[in-house]
């Protein structure tokens, strides 16, 4: 693959070139979503926006997330609600208040805006009305996942399945929260993880071919998982392979986040800007010419405008969110010594994601 050489790239269109004027304490947002492709439930007929796994969150580093911090002490658990709290919750929210509304309707908005705690919530409620509902418990363990409290997530998707084992997602969504889990785990317990993964991503496929989800994060798993524990690059391949049939923008997504996470930088730019080429705002790119920056220290002022480029337009789906795009901009403010704005955009990441210890340290150790 053609190498990209830094002198020989054009400038980004639009690119700044004094990168030291501060930035407002406020800047344009979009709401956060996570990762969502459509896949056939084995007892459904209607199809299922899906989340977050190893796609987002990235196995050790295709999103950015540092292994060191990820494998750092687990986040303090957040209080329960209380049920009295729960139904004063159920009551109040426009999300459960509304009658004749399925649970899924329910919470599937909730996944999209990640409102760990109101799904939690609602997900509680149901399984108090009855306790062998799967989807409940699959809803449960997905609030769980996305508080970080993987352990617990994986019990309630193991009820799930244990209940309605044809389920493709719920295989899918137990695949990646052992793969979250191994990030976090001793070497031993990792590989446990990783296995059993690995083991739940198959029988989602084989559940359902067309589950694209469950097909990105097993090649996410091959890219990045080591030999002793099932990966395998050649079987990354083959699985980029089929996602190619089902959805070609997700496997060019995949061929950069491998590139990226070989730390093939110049090869993932090589893909990053034909594609701008043709589409300038594409999200995806924007972000990832801006992880380059933050990843390699080379070209700031480049990462900053294409970051600068993308927390204007929508985030889309697949891609790190604007608290991560923000992070990002902190970061690379920092480095050029601009503390006021990188201060403003470690504050907006916070914000965004106020759960991520990540960005509170950032900007406490600001000074």
């Amino acid at each position: 693959m053609t190498h990209f050489t830094p002198s020989a790239r054009k400038s980004l269109p639009g690119e700044a070139t004094d990168m030291t004027t501060p930035m407002p304490k406020t800047y344009p947002q979009a709401r956060p979503s996570v990762v969502a492709q459509t896949a056939k439930s084995a007892d459904a007929t209607q199809s299922r926006p899906l989340r977050f796994g190893y796609s987002e969150f990235g196995i050790l580093r295709a999103l950015g997330i540092h292994s060191r911090l990820l494998r750092s002490r687990a986040l303090a658990p957040l209080p329960a609600l209380s049920a009295i709290a729960a139904l004063f919750f159920a009551i109040a929210n426009p999300h459960t208040a509304r009658a004749g509304i399925s649970l899924r309707e329910r919470c599937e908005p909730l996944i999209e805006e990640r409102k760990a705690s109101e799904l939690q919530a609602i997900a509680e409620i149901a399984l108090k009305k009855t306790p062998t509902d799967a989807e409940a418990k699959y809803y449960l363990g997905v609030s769980l996942m996305l508080q970080e409290k993987h352990t617990e997530a994986i019990d309630y998707l193991d009820r799930a399945i244990a209940i309605a084992p044809g389920v493709s997602e719920y295989h899918r969504a137990l695949g990646d929260a052992h793969g979250l889990a191994a990030l976090r785990a001793s070497l031993t317990h990792a590989l446990s993880h990783a296995k059993k993964g690995r083991a739940a991503l198959v029988k989602a496929i084989e559940l359902d071919p067309k589950n694209t989800q469950a097909r990105i994060s097993l090649a996410m798993f091959y890219v990045h998982a080591p030999g002793i524990a099932g990966g395998s690059n050649k079987k990354g391949q083959e699985q980029i392979a089929e996602i190619e049939k089902l959805d070609p923008e997700a496997a060019w997504r995949m061929r950069v986040l491998a590139c990226m996470a070989d730390k093939h930088h110049d090869d993932a730019r090589v893909l990053l800007d034909a594609k701008l080429a043709t589409e300038p705002g594409c999200y995806f790119a924007l972000t990832q010419i801006g992880r380059i920056s933050y990843e390699t220290k080379r070209n700031p002022g480049e990462g900053i405008t294409a970051l600068k480029r993308a927390v204007q337009i929508p985030q889309d789906r697949v891609s790190p969110g604007h608290a991560r795009v923000n992070y990002w901009l902190g970061a690379l403010h920092e480095r050029i010594k601009d503390k006021l704005s990188a201060r403003a955009f470690y504050e907006a990441a916070a914000a965004l994601s106020p759960d991520v210890k990540e960005f509170k340290t950032a900007l406490a150790k600001l000074k």
